[in-house]
């Protein structure tokens, strides 16, 4: 059927009822050299009804066998107090599927609704999944595709309902959102330029060209947050070497002092070492060179490894400056202990005379 959305595939269906001409199938002869294989060739996103029956089971178990789809989302109407999940559940134990692999398995997704409803009977929260899509990172950052403000912030508040400890309101220090539009082009290739993701039309069904430029933000999200977190501690710390240099003494004891080395290092050791802000993700390894590609020219654009520079050296100038004041507080300390040496040395020098005068009476 000749629709590209999903209003257009429910207002297509919703036609059929007013005739059996209301749709234009192909004809045979099209259909009998009709590959799934071939259509399905790249990664995409497919939305499949009738699954349940026998030329739908058939269907789906060819595009998860023979296909590199990304993602089948499968029409399914509840029947007999069974709901749709589990529905799907039963056809995919049987033995027609018995060469599916468990990887391939998790490409499925149940979707309730009906044909014989106007919109195909989906509700609005399916809707909005279907014609968006969402990339979870393993540290901490989530890309939306195609959802509104509103989504997006339901969708966050659900994943962090289950990951934190607290709402995620208690947690927005530790939130950080960058804002991206895109479009699809006809003619042009996938790039990024005035924050504007632009997509052909063929890359856009690829959920891999989508996820290559996701790690990119993702990253450079990542980066911002490090990047507030610096000069919060910059700011909290800065009249430091003010009052250093104004009367010659800090009111932070030792222990702060440590706290705060303690804490550059947490961050520098997120930012180089744990590998979230630098590494090529390992995603990249195993696919084609023009996934890569357009990853770095992601990077590139959000200047990635320039960011990363400027963020070590505020780092270093942070772990200088708290290294001298820990070497200014161990001086102080020193110098307390000598002064307490010298006054015992003092009090021991007098003890010693008070007894050699005794000895000679002098205090008779």
């Amino acid at each position: 059927m000749p629709a590209s959305t999903m209003d257009a595939v429910a207002a297509l269906v919703d036609a059929a009822a007013g005739g059996p001409d209301a749709l234009d199938f192909a004809p045979r002869a099209a259909a009998a050299r009709y590959s799934v294989r071939s259509h399905f060739g790249r990664a995409c996103t497919v939305l499949l009804t009738g699954s349940t029956g026998y030329i739908g089971s058939l269907l789906l178990e060819k595009l998860l066998r023979s296909t590199d789809v990304g993602r089948v989302y499968v029409l399914v109407r509840a029947r007999r107090g069974q709901n749709p999940a589990d529905r799907l559940a039963r056809v995919l134990r049987t033995p027609l599927f018995h060469l599916i692999t468990p990887e391939q398995m998790e490409r499925v997704t149940p979707v309730a609704g009906d044909i014989m409803q106007p919109g195909l009977g989906i509700s609005d929260e399916d809707r909005a999944v279907l014609e968006a899509e969402v990339y979870c990172f393993d540290y901490g950052v989530v890309a939306c595709w195609g959802l509104d403000a509103l989504q997006e912030s339901s969708f966050v508040r659900n994943i962090a309902s289950h990951g934190l400890n607290t709402s995620l309101a208690d947690a927005n220090d530790d939130v950080e959102i960058d804002q991206f539009q895109f479009n699809v082009s006809t003619t042009e290739r996938p790039h990024i330029q005035n924050d504007i993701v632009t997509l052909h039309r063929k890359a856009a069904a690829d959920h891999k060209v989508k996820l290559a430029i996701s790690y990119a933000l993702s990253q450079s999200t990542m980066l911002s947050l490090y990047e507030r977190r610096v000069t919060d501690l910059v700011l909290e710390s800065k009249h430091l070497p003010e009052q250093l240099a104004q009367t010659g003494e800090v009111t932070l004891t030792s222990e702060d002092v440590a706290k705060l080395i303690g804490r550059v290092f947490l961050h520098r050791a997120a930012v180089n070492l744990l590998g979230s802000v630098l590494d090529t993700p390992e995603f990249f390894w195993r696919e084609a060179d023009s996934y890569q590609a357009l990853y770095s020219r992601i990077c590139e654009y959000l200047e990635l490894s320039e960011r990363v520079e400027v963020l070590n050296a505020r780092f270093s100038v942070l772990q200088e400056m708290l290294d001298m004041l820990r070497d200014h507080l161990n001086n102080q300390h020193s110098s307390r202990l000598e002064v307490i040496v010298i006054v015992l040395i003092f009090v021991e020098v007098l003890v010693g005379l008070v007894e050699l005068m005794g000895l000679f009476g002098w205090f008779k």
